[in-house]
């Protein structure tokens, strides 16, 4: 009769009870772990939606010569007046959000804007661009901090596409893709050759 070999690792495994309780030990680390992570996310996100609302009632007054540029847009978006609202050198996204807003009663004649809400949506959990978005959000209306979040969403989206083999993954990455070109179009360039890079990648 062969023997009983002992495992190279030196772990000797105790009865099933012991196995058990070291299994569900584990278990709470990692629900301890998790609950740990969603409690530093929401309170960035909680810090970053107060600074907003604190920092845009503080300020405003200011805005900057972009910021009178998407509002303008919006403003003729809203009002239907599409001749002029269609723009060859803005990009339209953050245009077709502030009308949204101009639709719903807001006016956007300050820094905080909807802009700030979309950034606090994307920065959520990193606390360090928190506390930039807090400041930026009244000093500079711009699309730039919108490009980059989309960007980041639609890189994550298609790397989980890969991995998971996920068509409503590649789905939802493609929509980031589009969207991150109507935030800023200057991130064209970026877009199409980051797609080629997934394309040959998954090819």
């Amino acid at each position: 009769m062969p023997k009983s070999k002992i495992p190279e690792s030196g772990v000797v495994l105790g009865s099933p009870g012991e196995v058990a309780r070291f299994e569900l030990a584990a278990q709470l680390d990692s629900i301890l772990a998790f609950t740990k992570l969603r409690l530093v996310l929401l309170g960035a996100f909680v810090f970053l939606a107060l600074g907003l609302l604190v920092a845009g009632a503080q300020n405003s007054h200011q805005v900057n010569t972009q910021g009178i540029a998407y509002i303008l847009l919006a403003k003729h978006y809203a009002g239907g007046d599409f001749g002029l609202a269609v723009s060859g050198y803005w990009s339209p996204l953050l245009s077709w959000l502030l009308a949204l807003g101009l639709k719903g009663g807001e006016r956007f004649d300050g820094g905080a804007g909807c802009d700030g809400i979309v950034r606090g949506a994307v920065l959520v959990g990193v606390w360090l661009v928190v506390f930039a978005a807090v400041v930026w959000s009244v000093e500079y209306i711009s699309p730039d901090l919108l490009g980059a979040g989309l960007l980041l969403l639609a890189v994550s989206g298609s790397l989980l596409a890969l991995r998971f083999q996920s068509k409503r993954g590649a789905i939802a990455a493609g929509a980031f893709w589009g969207l991150t070109y109507y935030a800023y179009a200057p991130l064209l360039v970026v877009v199409v050759v980051s797609l080629t890079g997934f394309v040959w990648v998954a090819g």
